[in-house]
């Protein structure tokens, strides 16, 4: 319902049939995202244009290290994200819940990545 109604309202706006007060809504809000932690981007499942997916919940990390000189090593993680939200900002789709986003193909979960030192395991025992 909320992907055939994305679908109407962006071909309404390309062809200017959209109602005024859509059209001063739909000039107003290009962004549509809600600042959750992890960000990726996704395919949008009404028009195909890129989109945003958001997640809040870490499922899964991996930590990494690279030896960038001698005795020098960068470390990060790799996250996978649970897929909370979507918003695109070509036909103003926006899925605000797990049930709404599992009906569609949006992926459950993103890769993203993060700060070593905020999801290292802090040492236990070493007193």
């Amino acid at each position: 319902m909320l992907i055939s109604r994305a679908q109407q309202r962006l071909a309404q706006h390309r062809s200017g049939d959209l109602p005024a007060k859509l059209a001063n809504k739909w000039a107003s809000s290009t962004d549509l995202t809600v600042g959750l932690s992890h960000r990726a981007e996704a395919s949008c499942p009404a028009c195909g244009a890129m989109g945003t997916i958001e997640g809040e919940e870490i499922e899964k990390t991996e930590p990494r290290y690279e030896q960038v000189a001698e005795d020098d090593f960068e470390a990060w993680v790799e996250l996978s994200v649970g897929t909370d939200y979507f918003s695109c900002p070509t036909c103003r789709l926006v899925l605000d819940s797990w049930d709404l986003i599992n009906v569609t193909e949006l992926p459950p979960n993103f890769a993203d990545t993060g700060d070593y030192g905020d999801y290292a395991e802090p040492e236990y025992g070493n007193d």
